[in-house]
């Protein structure tokens, strides 16, 4: 799955997003 997000820049930043928004950092 790693390898599979490292091929694709867009879902690795989307997920990026996602976890961001789940943790709710400041």
């Amino acid at each position: 799955m790693k390898v599979h997000v490292a091929n694709h820049p867009l879902i690795a930043h989307k997920l990026t997003v996602l976890r961001d928004e789940r943790t709710d950092s400041p």
